[in-house]
């Protein structure tokens, strides 16, 4: 009787350990599949901060043509030189 008692005990216990290295691969699965999405989610996030400071970057280039075209078109106004006038004489070339 407690042979039986030790064998089914011994048989659980491996039932159970068998059941933990299982949980223990699925778990590690879950670790590994999210530890890759977290890898794709920082290299998302990394090309979208590339993409934000190339984006500034050329605003501020946009920004600095701007204003010297401004610049230009206020010298032009000042020297009584019209945009018409300007496509008058290119027309005549």
């Amino acid at each position: 009787m407690i042979a039986m008692d030790y064998e089914f005990r011994i048989k659980l216990l491996e039932a159970e350990t068998a059941h933990l290295k299982e949980m223990q691969q699925l778990l590690g699965n879950h670790q590994d599949i999210t530890d890759a999405r977290l890898d794709k989610m920082g290299s998302i996030v990394s090309s979208l901060l590339q993409s934000m400071v190339e984006l500034r970057n050329v605003v501020v280039q946009t920004s600095a043509d701007v204003a010297k075209l401004a610049k230009t078109v206020d010298d032009l106004i000042a020297k009584g030189i019209s945009l018409a006038g300007l496509r008058r004489a290119r027309a005549l070339r």
